[in-house]
């Protein structure tokens, strides 16, 4: 007998039931009772027999027998299960201990740094990136672990915001060399502080959100995380540690090197012959006066701990920020100090603690299968799944077949929003396919979906003359299935999505690489720009001509532009507060392509956030509620005729 997938009641202790469907199950006995008894009292009044009040007793008992199974069957159906207890997200109190290490043991005061031990400090994180040319990682920073999935870190350290250039390494004791007991991850996102002052290095504080969770062990821990300010005594070791140079101009050690520092209050190092008041109340300096001990380049991000006996807990006390050269008298390192920023740590941690669940919109889940990029002119090929809501619209030319036209992005599972422009005279959605999960242009393998339109909807105030409203939408004959390859791209709002410099903003499309060039087999990507209004209408730009329902994005020298076959495109831009990508606009037109002061025209999609809604809503076929209701309503009217009549 074939089986039939279904859901299952939830399970409670034996010889009990749920307490909801025992209360379901009283009410219909009751409701027996009262139904057979009203039914009996008026029959004994007329004066009828026995038999025939015992024949209609039987009759209004299988009636009743059959209308209380259907309800309880249509309960049953429409309750749902009780949710499993959820597992805790709550930070492990296990952190700042040293498992290899004898913290009852006497050590040594150090000088300029010494060769640590392997796991002598199993939060310590190197931070690498991506370099194109060598096809290779290179150590840029320390870093701290502070849970299982997060890094805290210097945001000057974050050359690049994009995460797919970054991974990190853990458990690390020789850089480049160590494979024994090293975890390697890539990074989800990367969370700088909104107002970090690359002039001053006020704020430099930033939260790598890595991809997989860390398992920890010996060579493996969090850092405990300071609440308030402490109060640091001669009874609280400090020390640093890291992979940088050791001395000024020096070299970098590929061994990881440790040294115990001294903490100085901050009105000592804002003495005149020594910071002269450059210190704010959210940093410390610590090392020695003399300069002997200290942290120097390649150690920027790396952790500033004290040990605190009573708890026998190490702290990050602070994150290696700046200094005046390295080792110099006077001026010892300077350091964010963390417990002033705890409130900002935790806000970027909650409800983001799981690297495992995926958000339903804006994510790549490929973005970490990576191979080296090759350059291109204002762009480079980007990698299969980089972009998985990219689609190609293509229409049908008799005598050629299918040709790509114009790009689009897909929204949910069965509309895509391109411009309104690409349609030109092809308004019959026969003419038309969408192609999503596609790399190669003409190579449609596996994971590649095609799928016939079922209908366009162009805005009706569309105008050819200057592209105001420039934008459509085409409906699928068919909802596609999100995997890896494919996922749709978040919408935007007026009120929160706005665009600033800490968002990286990216286009993609299949379009020329040049100006009357041609176009590329290859998907191409770029980072581009968002240009204010205020320049793009300049007059030796565009001279006014940019609406507030546009945007201006690519690169003043115009070394980076969409160009012909791009049109409908994405202008997406990363928000790492919500690890997501938002479609910010779509790509419309320009002057030429790449032109210097000249960028490409983008529809600002949240302007048109009202018209998106209202048309993705139309031609839908999922009416799966509407019959539930319909089912329910036909349900109770049934069962209601039975135990009346």
């Amino acid at each position: 007998m074939g089986s039939r997938a279904r859901r299952l009641a939830p399970c409670f202790p034996c010889g009990r039931s749920s307490p909801r469907f025992a209360s379901i199950i009283r009410f219909i006995a009751s409701l027996r009772h009262v139904m057979l008894d009203v039914s009996l009292r008026p029959r004994e009044k007329a004066g009828e027999s026995i038999p025939a009040i015992l024949s209609s007793r039987r009759t209004m008992q299988r009636r009743f027998r059959s209308a209380a199974a259907l309800l309880l069957a249509l309960l049953v159906l429409l309750s749902e299960a009780a949710p499993e207890s959820l597992p805790s997200v709550a930070p492990t109190d296990e952190c700042g201990t040293r498992p290899l290490v004898d913290e009852t043991a006497t050590g040594s005061r150090i000088i300029g740094g010494q060769d640590t031990k392997r796991g002598a400090w199993p939060w310590q994180v190197s931070l690498q990136i991506y370099h194109n040319g060598s096809g290779r990682y290179f150590h840029v920073c320390g870093g701290s672990l502070i849970n299982k999935n997060s890094v805290l870190t210097a945001a000057h350290c974050v050359r690049s915001r994009k995460p797919e250039l970054w991974r990190i390494e853990i458990g690390l004791h020789q850089l480049y060399r160590d494979k024994h007991r090293t975890v390697k991850s890539r990074v989800r996102a990367i969370m700088a502080h909104c107002r970090y002052n690359n002039k001053t290095h006020e704020n430099d504080i930033a939260l790598f959100k890595l991809r997989q969770s860390i398992t920890y062990n010996d060579y493996i821990q969090p850092i405990c995380l300071p609440e308030t300010p402490l109060v640091l005594t001669d009874d609280n070791p400090c020390y640093i540690s890291g992979w940088g140079l050791k001395k000024e101009n020096g070299t970098p050690s590929y061994i990881l090197q440790e040294a115990q520092v001294h903490v100085f209050p901050r009105q000592v190092c804002n003495r005149y012959d020594w910071y002269a008041g450059a210190l704010s109340r959210n940093e410390l300096c610590a090392g020695s006066e003399s300069g002997r001990v200290d942290s120097c380049q390649g150690d920027s991000g790396g952790p500033l701990m004290c040990y605190f006996p009573n708890k026998i807990k190490y702290y990050l006390v602070g994150i290696t920020s700046y200094g005046v050269g390295c080792g110099r008298p006077k001026l010892p390192g300077i350091y964010v100090h963390t417990a002033n920023y705890r409130s900002w740590i935790d806000s970027r941690l909650l409800g983001k603690t799981s690297a495992v669940s995926i958000p339903d919109c804006g994510t790549r889940p490929l973005e970490d299968e990576m191979t080296t990029w090759i350059r291109i002119v204002g762009g480079r090929d980007a990698q299969p799944g980089s972009w998985p809501w990219q689609v190609s619209l293509q229409v049908y030319r008799f005598g050629v077949g299918y040709h790509h036209t114009c790009g689009g992005s897909l929204i949910n599972n069965n509309s895509v929003l391109t411009a309104a422009h690409c349609i030109k005279k092809w308004t019959d959605p026969g003419f038309w396919r969408v192609v999503i999960g596609l790399h190669h242009l003409y190579d449609y393998e596996p994971p590649t979906i095609r799928r016939h339109v079922r209908a366009i909807i162009m805005h009706s105030g569309f105008k050819k003359s200057t592209y105001e409203n420039d934008v459509a939408l085409f409906k699928l004959q068919r909802p596609i299935k999100f995997n890896e390859y494919i996922q749709p791209i978040c919408l935007p709002n007026t009120t929160t999505h706005l665009v600033s410099d800490e968002y990286p903003c990216y286009i993609a499309g299949w379009g020329n690489t040049m100006e009357k060039g041609t176009a590329k087999y290859i998907l191409q990507e770029a980072q581009v720009d968002v240009i204010p209004l205020y320049i793009c209408n300049r007059y030796d730009w565009y001279g006014g001509a940019i609406s507030w329902n546009m945007v201006c994005a690519g690169s003043a020298s115009g070394h980076v532009d969409s160009c012909q076959g791009d049109s409908g495109g994405p202008l997406v831009c990363y928000f790492p507060n919500d690890t997501k990508y938002y479609l910010i606009g779509i790509t419309s037109f320009g002057v030429g392509c790449g032109r210097p002061k000249l960028p490409g025209i983008y529809i600002r999609t949240a302007m048109y956030r009202d018209w998106i809604d209202s048309a993705a809503m139309l031609f839908n076929r999922t009416t799966t509620k509407s019959f539930q209701c319909i089912l329910v309503l036909f349900t109770v009217g049934w069962v209601t005729f039975h135990l009346v009549l």
